[in-house]
């Protein structure tokens, strides 16, 4: 398999895990034991998310916050896919963003509480975190960086 196959791959692999690990969580958190139920309900304890109110806020003040929030939330979101994808077609401002939002991604993890989660989501989270390491690593170190520069490599 020539680098582009691989990195292209390891792209790929990475979205499919990062997508599929939150998915398994909410679908299989219904069909585990009582004993992993209990433990699941401690996920996100004292993180961000607890803080999110049940109800929409009645003070404007709060209601405009958890709006602001919740549209940069989408906002990253949305950036890092796009970034991936710029990846996947080696746009040259997609290497930079991809580390911005690797960066910040990891920067933000102590920030959402007590992470629980079922042994096959947790594997699934540290295959995505290795893939977007291994493509940081292609991206800029290896000739497969030239790509981003619109220039062809051998």
């Amino acid at each position: 398999m020539n680098a582009q196959k691989l990195f292209r791959v390891l792209l790929l692999v990475s979205l499919i895990a990062t997508v599929t690990a939150p998915t398994l969580h909410y679908a299989a958190s219904s069909r585990v034991s009582a004993d992993w139920k209990t433990l699941l309900q401690w996920d996100g304890d004292g993180g961000l998310v607890d803080r999110v109110p049940d109800e929409f806020p009645s003070a404007w003040g709060a209601r405009i916050l958890l709006v602001a929030g919740l549209t940069v939330a989408l906002g990253f979101a949305l950036f890092a896919l796009v970034t991936q994808i710029g990846m996947f077609f080696f746009w040259r401002v997609a290497r930079p963003g991809f580390l911005v939002v690797t960066v910040v991604s990891i920067a933000l993890t102590p920030l959402f509480g007590l992470s629980v989660t079922l042994p096959l989501e947790g594997m699934l989270y540290d295959v995505a975190t290795l893939c977007d390491g291994a493509a940081l690593a292609m991206a800029y170190c290896s000739p497969l960086s030239e790509r981003f520069y619109g220039v062809r490599a051998a």
